[in-house]
């Protein structure tokens, strides 16, 4: 008890004082050829597990996500349409014989709705006297709002995430359920498993970040 009301009274000081700044923002890109590899999975499940699940890869599109002390916001599109295992039996599966022509999954977040993760005394105090990164903390939990598109349907959706972030990416990985039919699929419900990474934006990299450069500058 004691050791809270020290705590609480010194981070008053700094307050006052100004000594306690603001972590910087940090934006993440969500842009198509940086980088290569996939960074997006839309996975198609049965929820009566009657039919295998349709595994569908793919790559940011556009947008950013902003990270500050207020939470999380901004937009970013993804698009789907590295289909998994599509040479055998398709009817078996949720996509059925569609998955064949290899259809785009689209996922376009037009908002994001985060909360900033709630500060307290120790961690303020601790970042404001060196002893802790001054970053922003990402919410655990966020909402995406925007609509997912297949098969010729566009359907608006809210899509609860868990929001992760590892070293200089954030991760945001979610489920949904839907009716088939508003995905133009023949099942009474589907259960949309997504995940998606956005990469910090190299602007806001501080001088080692990223690690020690290789390249070597060669005088004349």
């Amino acid at each position: 008890m004691v050791e809270e009301m020290i705590r609480g009274l010194a981070l008053s000081i700094l307050l006052a004082c100004g000594v306690l700044s603001a972590a910087e923002a940090e934006r993440y890109r969500f842009v198509p050829k940086d980088p290569t590899w996939l960074t997006a999975n839309i996975d198609l499940r049965d929820p009566s597990g009657a039919l295998w699940p349709s595994l569908v890869g793919g790559r940011n599109a556009g947008g950013e996500l902003r990270l500050d002390l207020d939470g999380l916001s901004g937009a970013f599109t993804v698009r789907c349409d590295q289909h998994s295992q599509i040479d055998g039996d398709q009817s078996r599966r949720v996509l059925g014989e569609a998955a064949r022509g290899k259809p785009v999954i689209e996922l376009a977040i037009s908002a994001v709705r985060g909360v900033a993760a709630p500060a307290n005394a120790a961690a303020e105090l601790a970042r404001a006297t060196g002893e802790a990164a001054d970053r922003p903390e990402p919410p655990a939990r966020a909402v995406l709002v925007g609509t997912l598109a297949m098969l010729g349907r566009k359907e608006p959706v809210e899509v609860p995430v868990t929001v992760t972030r590892s070293r200089e990416r954030l991760i945001l990985a979610g489920t949904l359920l839907l009716t088939g039919a508003r995905l133009g699929l023949a099942l009474p419900e589907v259960r949309v498993e997504l995940s998606v990474t956005g990469y910090r934006h190299p602007d806001d990299l501080k001088p080692g970040a990223a690690g020690p450069s290789l390249d070597l500058e060669l005088a004349p």
